[in-house]
């Protein structure tokens, strides 16, 4: 059951999103399921990656 209910992790890179986009991303399913979602964010990916998309 608990299999289920759960998705695999998904780490969102903070340069790729736009703040109300992220935000309106983490809060909808955080609404869902009754304020169980847990959001951790951590340091962004390689700076090629960054360069690749002018960021």
């Amino acid at each position: 059951m608990m299999r289920q209910a759960t998705e695999p992790r998904r780490p969102f890179m903070l340069p790729f999103h736009h703040p109300a986009e992220l935000a309106h991303r983490i809060c909808m399913p955080d609404h869902i399921s009754q304020r169980r979602l847990m959001v951790g964010i951590g340091a962004s990916g390689a700076n090629l990656e960054l360069e690749m998309l002018d960021r």
